[in-house]
């Protein structure tokens, strides 16, 4: 029974399978790539060829120049459309310097912060060099105290460091009045370029 059974399983799908491979073999020799190809037919007559030349595509320029603002800003005006020629040096348009005129005001509140700070360092060096003068003065005089045996070893040292101290301060405020004034002269310079726009 079960054999049957088999059979008949096998009968059914062989006779399934039989219409679809035929239907594939018809499918494959009359429009897949086992079809005959079309062939046009037409009389041999003479006539002048004229040349022409199609495409299709993107047309691309050789030369690619990137235009914009150097400051940030919105557009008064323009006087140029895309693809018109334009000349070296040509104005193609205006802008409206939205915040420029903050900008100048914040760079003319700089420098004139810096000019404060450019004083108040001069001042610093000045006064670090009257202490530089001092203890040179109070060294050199405690070394000949000590010569004479009126002061301590000790106290000498201490004169003598406190000038090292001191010329060491000197310097370090000499440094930093160059800076500031290193610093005034580049504010100064931003606020000129700001002026020039």
């Amino acid at each position: 029974m079960r054999r049957g059974s088999m059979k008949g399983r096998t009968l059914l799908l062989v006779l399934l399978l039989l219409p679809l491979a035929g239907l594939f073999v018809y499918v494959m020799t009359n429009s897949g790539p086992l079809a005959p190809v079309p062939v046009t037919v037409a009389e041999v007559e003479s006539r002048s060829i004229s040349p022409a030349l199609y495409g299709i595509g993107v047309v691309e320029s050789r030369a690619v120049h990137r235009i914009g603002a150097t400051s940030p800003g919105r557009l008064l005006w323009l006087d140029a459309q895309v693809g018109e020629m334009v000349a070296a040096g040509q104005v193609l348009g205006e802008l409206d310097p939205v915040d420029l005129n903050d900008r100048i005001e914040g760079q003319r509140a700089a420098v004139r912060r810096l000019e404060s700070l450019v004083a108040a360092a001069d001042s610093r060096v000045a006064e670090t060099k009257a202490r530089k003068e001092y203890a040179e003065a109070q060294a050199a005089r405690y070394e000949n105290l000590l010569k004479k045996k009126a002061v301590s070893v000790e106290a000498a040292d201490a004169k003598r460091q406190e000038r090292r101290t001191t010329a060491a301060a000197w310097s370090s405020a000499r440094a930093d009045a160059e800076a500031a004034r290193a610093e005034q002269a580049r504010a100064g310079s931003e606020l000129k370029g700001l002026l020039a726009r």
